[in-house]
């Protein structure tokens, strides 16, 4: 029920769909809410990453025609000194026209950059949301699922997650979330100054089994760690997964209907601390049965 069509396939899907059914499907977008029919859901889905994925990529042209306008402007520069010295009236004013030769391409990729995060990233976890919501649960892997992060070095990306029977290992967050502690796995869109993006989540009946670990060294790390403990939930952000969506949450439902039957999450509290320790820190042990 979770497979995403490629491209091609979704940009011809969404060109089928009504123009009502469209603009109906963005707009419950704009209140959080995916379309309850399956197959629209999994067009709405499909066609908002295929837009994100054409972003990104003149995203990242724009960045790389920035960096060589730079690298040739200071080999301008370098030229120039001799110019500079003699003729104050002419360096300065080959000085302004690269500086506004720069500032143009950079705020094209700002431009690019807010179209990556427009509503696509909005109406993609909203129907996301609703497949993740339809995948059946089958017979737990007998290996742990790993999570890379998509990147230029293929293989060797570093893992992002690792899904076990024992529950979702995050190394950015340096921490091993047990699957008593996980509601259920779905999608879910967040919303900043820069803009919105859209992240594969799994709900927590309790944040504090994330806030437990120290302070991550990553910036990525420290963001994460931020939404976990605001809106107690683990993301990953869609844009980043090297793995189909689909493969990962096969994986989650099934290793959460199957759990590892010796592993089991106990909060510690203090005794004269109440329901929160005075000290704003929680412990996380294991015990086996």
């Amino acid at each position: 029920m979770i497979e995403i069509y490629d491209p091609e396939t979704a940009r011809q899907e969404w060109n089928d769909l009504p123009p009502d059914l469209r603009n109906r499907v963005i707009e419950m977008a704009e209140y959080g809410r995916g379309h309850p029919l399956p197959e629209v859901a999994r067009i709405a889905t499909s066609y908002a990453r295929a837009r994100q994925i054409t972003a990104q990529r003149r995203l990242g042209l724009l960045r790389a025609i920035t960096v060589l306008a730079a690298v040739g402007g200071i080999a301008v520069g370098i030229d120039l000194l001799d110019v500079l010295a003699s003729n104050r009236t002419v360096g300065l004013i080959t000085a302004l026209a690269m500086v506004a030769i720069l500032s143009g391409l950079l705020f094209l990729s700002y431009v690019a950059l807010q179209a990556t995060q427009s509503e696509w990233p909005l109406i993609e976890a909203s129907n996301l949301d609703v497949l993740l919501w339809l995948c059946p649960a089958a017979p737990a892997p007998a290996e742990p699922f790993t999570v890379h992060r998509r990147g230029l070095w293929g293989r060797w990306a570093a893992p992002l997650a690792v899904i076990s029977s024992s529950g979702i290992n995050v190394p950015a967050l340096r921490v091993t979330v047990p699957w008593s502690a996980v509601r259920r796995i779905g999608a879910w869109c967040h919303r900043s100054w820069r803009g919105q993006r859209a992240y594969l989540v799994w709900y927590l009946h309790d944040p504090r089994v994330v806030t437990t670990v120290g302070r991550p060294f990553s910036q990525r790390g420290r963001r994460l760690l931020r939404i976990a403990r605001r809106h107690a939930l683990l993301a990953l952000p869609l844009t980043d997964l090297r793995e189909p969506v689909e493969a990962i949450a096969k994986a989650s439902v099934s290793f959460h209907h199957h759990p590892a039957p010796s592993t089991a999450a106990v909060v510690e509290r203090r005794p004269d601390s109440g329901s929160v320790p005075q000290d704003g820190h929680v412990r996380i042990r294991r015990s086996y049965a």
